[in-house]
C-alpha cells in the first residue's frame, strides 16, 4: 500500500474517466471524523475537513466499479485487490485479520492492521458465494 504521503495527493476525480459521475461535499461523518467526500455511492476518497488537502482514507464498493476502474484504482493505490477474492487470498495480502464482524447472514467483515511504511486499518467484506465485495482503508493514526 502507499505511504500516507503518497495517498494524500490522490484524487478520485483524476483517476476515473471524465464521465464518471463523481460528487464532492463536506460533512461526511465516518469513523469518528468529518470528511470531504469525493465519490460515487459507496466508493469514495476522503479528506479530513480539518486537512482538506490530504486524502487519508478510501472505500471501494467493488460492484460499483467496472473491471477497468478497479484496475486503475488498485494500481494507483498500490493495493492489488480484485472483486471476489477469498479470505485466504486477502490474508496472504494483508496478514491475519485482527477482528471480524457479521451484521447480516450472507457477509462478514474482517479488519486488518496493515503495517507498511505507514500503517492502515483495512476492513474487507466478503459475501458468501461472491467473495470480496467491499474494502475500506483508513490511516491507522485516525482510528
Amino acid at each position: 500500500m502507499l505511504s500516507h504521503l503518497q495517498l494524500s495527493t490522490l484524487r478520485l476525480r483524476k483517476l476515473l474517466e471524465p464521465d464518471a459521475r463523481l460528487i464532492e461535499h463536506k460533512g461526511w461523518e465516518w469513523m469518528g471524523h468529518d470528511w470531504w467526500y469525493e465519490g460515487i455511492g459507496f466508493t469514495w476518497f476522503g479528506r479530513l475537513e480539518r486537512e482538506p488537502s490530504r486524502t487519508a482514507a478510501f472505500e471501494l464498493s467493488l460492484s460499483e466499479l467496472s473491471a477497468d476502474q478497479l484496475a486503475v484504482l488498485s494500481s494507483a493505490l498500490a493495493f492489488p485487490i480484485n472483486h471476489g477474492m477469498s479470505l485466504p487470498e486477502l490474508t496472504a495480502l494483508l496478514g491475519k485479520p485482527v477482528s471480524s464482524e457479521q451484521f447480516v447472514p450472507d457477509r462478514k467483515s474482517y479488519d486488518f492492521q496493515v503495517s507498511s511504511e505507514s500503517g492502515y486499518m483495512v476492513s474487507a467484506t466478503i459475501q458468501k458465494g461472491s467473495g470480496l465485495i467491499h474494502v475500506s482503508a483508513l490511516a491507522a493514526d485516525l482510528v
